[in-house]
């Protein structure tokens, strides 16, 4: 078995940054009970929530890295590095943003940089934060309405 197909960044970079999810995911299940007494989730469960949606696509990613050994590092293969980091960014982008400015704020501007990210021409400006905002009232009602999280 040939551990260049280990240490190359399709493999290493998800692995980088499962290793920070699982430190998340470890604060996140410290900070206290997930469910209230009366049953409804607590805030204390959307941290553990993305953690554990984030350590599944890092493995997913990872995968996905060992099945390509048979090619050569290519300079897409860098943009894609690149793009882990950035996405991985915005992610804790959002973390830090969610105890300053709550969560609406925090996920309007998480999904609004994340559809700019993605979009290799910048445009529609307006569209996108038009969309981000719609995204972030879905999830809001969702999350506050539906499964009665108290956002503090």
């Amino acid at each position: 078995m040939d551990i260049q197909r280990f240490l190359h960044k399709r493999v290493m970079i998800p692995f980088v940054c499962m290793i920070f999810l699982l430190g998340y995911l470890g604060v996140g299940l410290s900070m206290g009970p997930l469910f209230l007494e009366s049953g409804l989730s607590n805030e204390n469960f959307i941290p553990v929530i993305i953690a554990v949606i984030g350590i599944a696509l890092c493995i997913s990613i990872m995968i996905d890295g060992l099945k390509e050994t048979a090619e050569t590092e290519k300079s897409s293969g860098k943009a894609v590095g690149l793009k882990q980091i950035i996405l991985f960014a915005d992610f804790f982008l959002f973390i830090g943003l969610y105890k300053l400015i709550g969560f609406v704020g925090a996920a309007f501007i998480f999904t609004f940089l994340f559809m700019l990210f993605f979009d290799d021409k910048i445009t529609a400006v307006v569209k996108k934060l038009v969309i981000a905002a719609v995204i972030t009232g879905l999830i809001y009602v969702l999350y506050a309405v539906v499964f009665g999280v108290r956002f503090n």
